[in-house]
Protein backbone atom coordinates (compact mmCIF):
# COMPACT_ATOMS: atom_id res chain seq x y z
CA UNK A 1 0.00 0.00 0.00
CA UNK A 2 2.92 2.38 0.53
CA UNK A 3 3.57 2.89 -3.19
CA UNK A 4 -0.07 3.55 -4.04
CA UNK A 5 -0.65 7.16 -5.07
CA UNK A 6 3.12 7.79 -4.53
CA UNK A 7 2.38 8.87 -0.97
CA UNK A 8 3.02 8.03 2.64
CA UNK A 9 0.43 5.71 4.15
CA UNK A 10 -0.16 4.84 7.77
CA UNK A 11 -2.30 3.11 10.34
CA UNK A 12 -3.95 5.01 13.20
CA UNK A 13 -4.90 3.03 16.33
CA UNK A 14 -7.76 4.35 18.44
CA UNK A 15 -8.45 3.07 21.94
CA UNK A 16 -11.89 4.36 22.92
CA UNK A 17 -13.90 2.78 25.75
CA UNK A 18 -15.94 -0.06 24.24
CA UNK A 19 -15.14 0.93 20.66
CA UNK A 20 -11.53 0.39 19.54
CA UNK A 21 -10.78 0.88 15.85
CA UNK A 22 -7.98 1.44 13.37
CA UNK A 23 -7.80 3.43 10.15
CA UNK A 24 -5.58 2.98 7.11
CA UNK A 25 -4.86 6.55 5.98
CA UNK A 26 -3.00 8.46 3.27
CA UNK A 27 -0.62 11.15 4.51
CA UNK A 28 2.22 11.96 6.87
CA UNK A 29 -0.04 11.75 9.93
CA UNK A 30 -3.62 11.02 10.90
CA UNK A 31 -4.46 14.63 11.78
CA UNK A 32 -3.46 16.00 8.34
CA UNK A 33 -4.46 13.00 6.22
CA UNK A 34 -6.51 12.94 3.02
CA UNK A 35 -9.77 11.63 4.52
CA UNK A 36 -11.14 10.54 1.14
CA UNK A 37 -8.74 7.56 1.29
CA UNK A 38 -9.59 6.45 4.85
CA UNK A 39 -10.40 2.79 5.43
CA UNK A 40 -11.71 2.39 8.98
CA UNK A 41 -12.22 -0.96 10.71
CA UNK A 42 -13.65 -1.51 14.18
CA UNK A 43 -12.34 -4.25 16.42
CA UNK A 44 -14.91 -6.80 17.58
CA UNK A 45 -16.32 -5.80 20.98
CA UNK A 46 -14.33 -8.54 22.78
CA UNK A 47 -10.99 -7.05 21.58
CA UNK A 48 -9.19 -3.84 22.51
CA UNK A 49 -5.84 -2.13 22.01
CA UNK A 50 -3.58 -1.73 25.05
CA UNK A 51 -0.07 -0.56 25.93
CA UNK A 52 0.53 1.31 22.66
CA UNK A 53 4.20 2.30 22.66
CA UNK A 54 5.38 3.75 19.34
CA UNK A 55 8.51 5.78 18.55
CA UNK A 56 7.62 9.46 18.58
CA UNK A 57 4.59 8.82 20.80
CA UNK A 58 1.04 8.87 19.56
CA UNK A 59 -1.02 6.21 17.84
CA UNK A 60 0.14 6.53 14.21
CA UNK A 61 2.42 4.17 12.30
CA UNK A 62 3.45 5.89 9.06
CA UNK A 63 5.25 3.93 6.34
CA UNK A 64 7.66 5.41 3.78
CA UNK A 65 6.49 5.67 0.19
CA UNK A 66 9.33 3.72 -1.39
CA UNK A 67 10.62 1.07 0.99
CA UNK A 68 7.77 0.72 3.48
CA UNK A 69 9.97 1.40 6.51
CA UNK A 70 8.75 3.42 9.46
CA UNK A 71 10.12 5.80 12.05
CA UNK A 72 7.16 4.88 14.29
CA UNK A 73 8.26 1.38 15.21
CA UNK A 74 7.27 -0.04 18.55
CA UNK A 75 4.57 -2.30 19.89
CA UNK A 76 0.99 -2.59 21.07
CA UNK A 77 -1.22 -5.32 22.45
CA UNK A 78 -4.53 -6.68 21.24
CA UNK A 79 -6.32 -7.86 24.37
CA UNK A 80 -9.27 -10.25 24.54
CA UNK A 81 -12.03 -9.76 27.11
CA UNK A 82 -11.32 -13.30 28.38
CA UNK A 83 -7.76 -12.28 29.33
CA UNK A 84 -5.81 -13.48 26.29
CA UNK A 85 -3.53 -11.09 24.45
CA UNK A 86 -1.18 -10.80 21.50
CA UNK A 87 1.69 -8.35 21.22
CA UNK A 88 2.28 -6.75 17.82
CA UNK A 89 5.80 -5.40 17.23
CA UNK A 90 6.72 -3.19 14.26
CA UNK A 91 10.40 -2.71 13.41
CA UNK A 92 12.08 0.12 11.46
CA UNK A 93 11.81 -1.88 8.21
CA UNK A 94 8.00 -1.90 8.62
CA UNK A 95 7.85 -5.62 9.37
CA UNK A 96 5.33 -6.94 11.90
CA UNK A 97 5.80 -9.71 14.42
CA UNK A 98 2.89 -11.08 16.44
CA UNK A 99 3.49 -13.03 19.66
Amino acid sequence: ATRSQNSLWGVHLENAPGNDWFTLFKGAGFAGRDQSFDIRSELPSQLSFANVSLAGGGNDIVFSALAGGTMNGGSFEIVESNGGKKTVTINALGSLEIN
